[in-house]
């Protein structure tokens, strides 16, 4: 079995769900391989507080860990 993981900061979410989505289709390529298992870590870029208080990220701040 072939053990892939996957880190991108462009990936489609709830509040962005058109934003990277040719990452998405690749990943979902490889996972439709047979004999991979594959995990995708996908960071939120939200800024340290203070900044994060802006409404801009308000939608990111939002969804669940």
């Amino acid at each position: 079995m072939l053990r892939v993981l996957t880190l991108s900061t462009l990936f489609p979410d709830a509040s962005r769900p058109n934003f990277g989505v040719f990452v998405e289709r690749q990943t979902l390529g490889l996972a439709a391989h047979p004999g991979v298992d594959l995990r995708v870590v996908a960071p939120l870029g939200i800024p340290p507080w203070p900044l994060a208080r802006h409404g801009h990220y308000a939608p990111l701040a939002a969804l669940p860990e």
